[in-house]
């Protein structure tokens, strides 16, 4: 059996003979599914007549829920032979099981394809493969919901296991689970990636699905000619509105033509696809900044129920100690990264703290606020503007007052649903050992750090003291700044 890595070197059999211009890129157009006689006759021969040779008609659809259309199963495959003996077009289906394939053989079908859904599973793509083993008809693959390479080509190497030589490839963009206009992902770097592991297999882009709304479809279009793809795989219904599925997706075969024959500025097209690309990665960011505010909340809830405050010093300064070095192997600038995840990090202690103010009782709530009081505790520091203060230090005098609704503590005995005034003291010694020029900018900086440990504070009083302020002939008792904060 051929290895992955050997498939750099396979090479595809030509998928559809002598048919058809091969100095353009094939077009594979058809409606989403074969809804009646009537309907596929009347869809191949326009097609037909604006130059399409592939026709495509899904006959059995893998619906997401139950009692939605799913096909019209084998009573669909006589209305096919009909088209093509009408128009000359190939024909092809989609399959999702053996039955499919030998239903698909029996009645002659020029190609089949496996659906996305289909390929996310080894089981039913080896149960297709089994039913293909010895036959020479061309099989098309879709991408797996998700972007896993692997399981892509774990699927064309089921084939090729079987004798499968004539295989091709669909790109119909990926499920990662972001809000777009789009209704799936693109992710143009990993088919380009494909096209670089899997070089001698054709690969044809379905901008229908990854569309999903009619209006998107031309600059969609007008990418796979900048991207080299080699065809296009395109739903097309002559009345779109009244489709059973996929309706809004779907073009008439006026409108197709007209999209594919529109050809805008190259250099256009290329900033596109870059603005498309970049679309896409903030889409993504925005999807894991939001998995990430879900799960600070549920760390928010371990915190309080273990007792421990939102803000952590030390998981802190690890977490950026980390991504600081992640910033260095990216290449990254440190600035940067740091600011950024300084933004993140404050969000997430505002989300855990406002999951604690919303825990309190009512009762708590509206009890009168209590308050604890350190007086006059002793720091030595390196505050202050002068040189010789950042060098030979000061000592300084703290005072805080800190407000908070105390009644449950006071009824229970337990101190986690109050303040502990030992890690205050704590949190004012850390906050201290930091050497800031203005004692503006240090009662500030402690002042929110107090509402980042202690969500349980509704305000807070702060005043610091420097002992032996730089003035000539002063003979007084220090200067004092003082400040208040309320948090409610």
């Amino acid at each position: 059996m051929m290895s992955k890595e050997a498939l750099v070197d396979f090479r595809s059999l030509p998928l559809w003979g002598e048919r058809g211009d091969t100095s353009r890129p094939v077009l594979i157009a058809g409606p989403c599914s074969a809804e009646s006689r009537e309907q596929v006759l009347e869809t191949a021969q326009s097609l037909s007549r604006h130059g399409v040779g592939i026709f495509r008609a899904g006959i059995w659809k893998p619906r997401t829920y139950p009692g939605q259309f799913e096909g019209m199963g084998e009573e669909a495959l006589p209305w096919l032979l009909e088209a093509r003996e009408r128009t000359g077009l190939l024909i092809g289906t989609e399959v999702g099981s053996a039955r499919h394939v030998e239903l698909s053989l029996k009645y002659g079908l020029d190609y089949i394809w496996i659906g996305a859904r289909s390929t996310s599973s080894p089981f039913a793509v080896q149960e297709i493969a089994d039913a293909l083993r010895g036959t020479d008809i061309t099989v098309l693959i879709k991408n797996p919901l998700t972007p896993s390479l692997d399981l892509w080509k774990g699927a064309l190497l089921r084939l090729l296991a079987v004798g499968c030589q004539k295989v091709g490839l669909i790109h119909r963009g990926f499920d990662i689970g972001a809000p777009s206009q789009l209704r799936n992902a693109p992710l143009w770097e990993v088919i380009a990636q494909m096209r670089e592991e899997v070089p001698g297999v054709p690969i044809y882009l379905d901008p229908s699905h990854i569309a999903g709304k009619r209006q998107f479809l031309r600059r969609l279009v007008g990418m796979a000619g900048l991207l080299q793809y080699d065809g296009l795989m395109m739903e097309s219904h002559t009345d779109p509105a009244h489709a059973l599925s996929d309706k809004d997706q779907q073009v008439t075969p006026d409108e197709l033509a007209s999209i594919v024959a529109d050809q805008s500025d190259p250099d256009q097209k290329q900033l596109l696809v870059l603005r498309e690309e970049m679309e896409w990665i903030d889409d993504r960011l925005m999807l894991m900044l939001n998995l990430r505010r879900k799960l600070s909340k549920q760390i928010g809830d371990v915190k309080q129920v273990q007792g421990f405050a939102p803000y952590q010093e030390k998981q802190y300064q690890e977490n950026l100690n980390r991504l600081s070095r992640m910033a260095e192997a990216y290449e990254m600038p440190q600035k940067f990264v740091t600011e950024l995840y300084r933004h993140i990090h404050h969000d997430s202690v505002e989300l855990q703290s406002d999951l604690s103010d919303d825990r309190m009782s009512s009762a708590t709530l509206a009890t009168k606020e209590q308050c604890i009081t350190l007086n006059k505790v002793r720091f030595f520091g390196y505050h202050g503007l002068l040189p010789h203060e950042k060098r030979v230090g000061n000592s300084f005098e703290v005072t805080l007052r800190l407000y908070f609704p105390a009644s449950d503590v006071m009824q229970t005995g337990d101190l986690i649903l109050g303040i502990n005034y030992a890690e205050v003291y704590e949190v004012l010694k850390a906050e201290m050992a930091i050497a800031t020029e203005l004692l503006e900018v240090l009662t500030q900086r402690i002042l929110e750090r107090l509402k980042a440990e202690f969500p349980i504070l509704t305000s807070a009083h702060i005043a610091v003291t420097k002992l032996h302020p730089p003035i000539g002939g002063y003979d007084g008792a220090g200067v004092t700044f003082s400040a208040s904060a309320d948090y409610r």
